[in-house]
């Protein structure tokens, strides 16, 4: 028997006035990193592990900004800080890059932007983040 739902835990990265996206194998859309949790995993430790493998980056978790439900998930979003890039990511095929915000508008306009993060991404335009 399938869980009700799944839970998908993505790190919001703001710098510089930029946001730090990523591209899976080649999907369509940009989204903010990260992924699900594992058997008896925090998620504090999911969400540092899933932005490590996609990026090489590892990060402080400072707060929840965002929480929904879409396709039989439960969405958190949450707004997470660098500390150091540690390594390149583990994560084959998974593109990296810093949008502006202009960039993001653009995203959002040709829908290259995930789902699960268009409300994020208005906050960014909207200079809620950073």
């Amino acid at each position: 028997m399938r869980d009700l739902f799944g839970v998908s835990l993505r790190g919001v990265i703001v710098e510089s006035r930029k946001i730090l996206l990523v591209n899976e194998h080649s999907e369509k859309t940009w989204e903010t990193p990260g992924g699900g949790i594992r058997h008896g995993e925090s998620i504090e430790n999911a969400l540092k592990r899933e932005i490590l493998e996609e990026t090489g980056y590892d990060v402080d978790i400072i707060k929840p900004l965002h929480v929904f439900n879409r396709n039989d998930y439960i969405h958190i979003l949450f707004l997470v800080k660098l500390i150091d890039k540690i390594r390149e990511p583990t994560d084959i095929g998974t593109k990296i890059k810093w949008f502006s915000k202009k960039e993001i508008g653009n995203l959002l306009k040709n829908n290259k932007a995930d789902d699960h993060d268009i409300e994020v991404f208005k906050m960014f335009i909207n200079g809620e983040l950073g």
